[in-house]
């Protein structure tokens, strides 16, 4: 039956874990055993365990000699052929049958070579775009599983082979972007490297735009999977053609928004865009974290990209974290190296999306009253206690998002790496709101809305980090904010949270 039949891998694989002695003993007779229950009709947590026992015994036999030569080099070929004949006929099992295959191509290489392309083939069916949405774990293994297909080496070296497939994946991704923007394909298809075993997009549009979008979507995971993996030899990487590639892929939509035509298909890109920045997006990242310094030269037309990206076109706020996110690793990658590429528009456009003034309550304005004469005389304290008048209602019903939070998250990167890149009128219009949102939850911490819950004890932590930057790398043009900085310090010592103490 097949509850005896896992009992019996569950016995195996324990007894192993426990006596190594045991184990090296029956490692032929065991694996066999399990690849024997692989082949056969069985329930679905039976194949399960027996792969999750196959990857225990493989990550024995690799560590010993003698193991590898008896007992790896027979049964790993074998091995490798019974799951993927078992992802053919059962679709439910592909993780854990990604989970065996990717392991045995990072501990057996050379055993693993007759299995690339079949490897290949079933990882592409998983990127292609129709899986992204429902199970995007999965999406994320079948890249990792492809990406390791490197190190089996074969016809090609690791080398050749990464640049092959870095190629191919840009080459789809162009692909895409010409679907999407409605571009005759065929002039392009002999000079352009593209993925062969991917399936053919539907001839309806209402289909076959969003898939191609959902493609770009799988792409994006291949390329972060196979720039963030270790190799164990320097890489040539193709930098011009994915910085270009990027940037046409966030362009779309606002090329589509700005073309002269009434077109039913390019009705459909506004939606998508979400996904096609956020793919954009991920995509830069990964090549800040990979490259480090190499993309120093590239950095202006990295800048121009994430300016079309940051267009009013942006309707998702998870884009906008996303954006604000990518531009804070930036600035803390390569400081005023990349800041100053940055157009003025994005550092306007960062520095309000920190106001939530814009939030308040429409009677929250009308009943705010006016601020009192004494408060008009008193020196350099006239803006923050005029705005003390009035604001407490003006922020009662505020809520911090993570638009908000992330946006000053970005603020406090450049302060602190690259100060000198606002103007006096934005460090006057930063330092304004930093001590009024401060001053606001000091003097009328128990009216508002935002005190007490944990999202705006990481607001406020976030708030006093931004100030003590600010106090840090002052504008030698402005008034020092020290006395109402200091008074702020003083007063935070005496927030209950310990956090908020430690800053």
């Amino acid at each position: 039956t097949s509850e005896t039949r896992l009992a019996g891998v569950l016995l195996m694989k324990y007894t192993a874990q426990q006596s190594p002695k045991i184990f090296a003993e029956n490692a032929s007779k065991w694996i066999a055993s399990l690849l024997a229950i692989l082949a056969k009709s069985e329930v679905n947590p039976v194949y399960e365990a027996a792969m999750e026992a196959l990857i225990g015994f493989l990550d024995v036999v690799r560590e010993v000699p003698e193991l590898q030569r008896d007992v790896a080099s027979t049964q790993v070929p074998r091995m490798n052929q019974t799951v993927l004949q078992l992802a053919e006929k059962n679709s439910e099992l592909v993780d854990p049958i990604l989970g065996v295959l990717m392991c045995s191509v990072n501990w057996f290489p050379t055993l693993f070579r007759p299995s690339i392309d079949k490897t290949a083939k079933l990882c592409l069916k998983y990127l292609a775009g129709e899986t992204v949405r429902r199970c995007p774990e999965t999406v994320k293994k079948a890249a990792n599983c492809f990406a390791s297909l490197c190190q089996a080496g074969g016809k090609m070296s690791v080398e050749e082979r990464w640049f092959e497939y870095m190629q191919l994946t840009m080459g789809t991704i162009d692909w895409c972007v010409d679907h999407i923007m409605c571009v005759d394909t065929a002039a392009r298809e002999t000079e352009r490297k593209m993925f062969a075993d991917l399936p053919k997009l539907s001839s309806d549009f209402m289909v076959s735009i969003p898939r191609a979008a959902d493609r770009i979507a799988g792409m994006a995971e291949l390329f972060t999977a196979l720039f963030t993996r270790p190799t164990s030899t320097s890489i040539a990487v193709p930098i011009e053609l994915v910085v270009n590639t990027i940037s046409r892929l966030a362009i779309v939509p606002l090329r589509i928004a700005n073309a002269k035509t009434d077109r039913a298909e390019f009705a459909l890109v506004p939606l998508l865009a979400p996904q096609i920045h956020t793919a954009a997006i991920r995509m830069l990242a990964t090549l800040a974290i990979a490259l480090g310094d190499y993309l120093q030269p590239f950095l202006a037309s990295i800048a121009r990209t994430i300016a079309v990206i940051n267009s009013k076109l942006i309707a998702s706020p998870s884009t906008h974290v996303a954006l604000f996110t990518l531009i804070q690793l930036y600035i803390e990658r390569f400081a005023y190296g990349f800041v100053v590429w940055m157009p003025k528009e994005l550092l306007s456009h960062i520095i309000s999306s920190t106001n939530v003034r814009g939030q308040r309550a429409a009677a929250a304005a009308a009943a705010a009253p006016a601020p009192t004469k004494s408060s008009r005389k008193r020196g350099n304290n006239v803006i923050v206690e005029e705005t003390i008048g009035d604001s407490s209602l003006e922020y009662a019903n505020v809520q911090w998002n993570e638009v908000n939070y992330s946006a000053l998250c970005t603020v406090t990167a450049i302060l602190e790496n690259a100060p000198t890149a606002f103007t006096p009128v934005q460090r006057t219009q930063i330092d304004g709101q930093i001590l009024t949102l401060l001053l606001l939850q000091t003097v009328n911490s128990d009216q508002l809305a935002f005190a007490g819950r944990q999202t705006d004890v990481e607001c406020t932590v976030k708030l006093f980090e931004c100030l003590l930057v600010s106090v840090m790398s002052p504008d030698p043009w402005q008034k020092a904010i020290v006395p109402h900085a200091v008074s702020l310090f003083t007063a935070g010592l005496d927030n209950p949270s310990v956090r908020v103490q430690n800053v």
